[in-house]
C-alpha cells in the first residue's frame, strides 16, 4: 500500500538531522521515556526506524516497529540488515494493528497527527491500548495542530514551515514543509485540539495523562544560544504526552 511518505523516504530520514530534532524532540522524548532496563517497546509510525534504533540503544529489549509506508520500512529493514539490532518491522495501518503481543512501552512519534477526525484518533488510541501491558505506558510526540498561525513564520529558521488555508479550525489541513539538502518535501497533518485528544485517549482507557512542553537540551543551548530557541519554546510546534491506563 502506498502512502504520501513513499516518494520522499530518503528526504524524511535526512530531516531527522535538523537541530530541533536532536536538541528538542529527541531530548524531550528521551527524558520522558527514562530508563528502559530491557523493557519491550513498540514504535508506532516508526518511519525508517529512527526511534526504533534509538530505543534499542537506550536499553530496550524487544523492539518492534510499525509503519504504513513500504518505502520507509524498506529503509528500516536495510539498516537492520547492515547493523543488526534484532528489531522487527511490519508494514501495517496502526488503526487495524493486532500483533497479539503487549509491550511495556508504546512510542508514537507523529502518529496522531495523521488522524483526520476524532474517530480516527480514537482508533489509533485503541490500537495503543490493545498493545499496552497492564502497567505499560504510551509516550508520544505530537505536532501541535492548535499552534497559533501567527507563530508559523518563526519556524523557518528551524528547517521547516507550516501553512493552512484560511482560518485554523478543528479538522483543518496543515501542510508542513521540511527544507533539506535533498529537496523540500511536504506532509499534511490535521488540526486536532488537545482537548479532543484528551477525550479520545480517555475513551480508549488511557486515563492518566501528562502533557509535556518541549525542553531544549543543554548542548543545544550551548551550541546555538538561548535566543535561537526562544521562538520555538514560546509557541512550541511540538507537544509531548505520557499516558497510562
Amino acid at each position: 500500500m502506498g502512502t504520501p511518505y513513499d516518494p520522499f523516504a530518503q528526504q524524511y530520514r535526512r530531516s531527522k538531522e535538523a537541530p530541533f530534532r536532536q536538541h528538542v524532540e529527541q531530548y524531550t522524548l528521551r527524558k520522558l521515556i527514562g530508563t528502559l532496563q530491557g523493557q519491550s517497546s513498540l514504535d508506532l509510525a516508526c518511519g525508517e526506524g529512527f526511534y526504533s534504533r534509538l530505543l534499542r540503544g537506550w536499553g530496550a529489549g524487544t523492539v518492534v516497529g510499525v509503519d504504513l509506508s513500504l518505502n520507509m520500512i524498506d529503509l528500516a529493514r536495510r539498516q537492520e540488515s547492515a547493523q543488526p539490532l534484532g528489531i522487527r518491522y511490519h508494514v501495517q495501518d496502526v488503526r487495524a494493528l493486532d500483533l497479539g503481543q503487549q509491550f511495556d512501552l508504546v512510542v508514537a512519534a507523529f502518529l496522531f497527527n495523521h488522524a483526520r477526525n476524532f474517530d480516527e484518533f480514537q482508533e489509533m488510541a485503541r490500537a495503543v491500548v490493545r498493545h499496552l501491558a497492564p502497567e505499560g505506558r504510551l509516550v508520544a510526540v505530537i505536532s501541535r495542530g492548535d499552534q497559533p498561525v501567527s507563530a508559523y513564520p518563526k519556524l523557518t529558521k528551524y528547517g521547516f514551515s507550516k501553512s493552512t488555508p484560511g482560518e485554523l479550525f478543528e479538522g483543518a489541513p496543515i501542510t508542513i514543509t521540511f527544507h533539506v539538502d535533498l529537496g523540500d518535501f511536504s506532509v499534511v497533518n490535521t488540526c486536532l485540539n488537545q482537548s479532543t485528544m484528551v477525550r479520545g485517549l480517555t475513551a480508549a482507557g488511557l486515563n492518566q495523562q501528562t502533557w509535556q512542553q518541549p525542553v531544549v537540551s543543554p548542548e543545544g543551548v550551548a551550541q546555538f544560544g538561548e535566543d535561537y530557541w526562544e521562538d520555538f519554546i514560546e509557541e512550541p510546534a511540538l507537544i509531548f504526552l505520557e499516558a497510562r491506563r
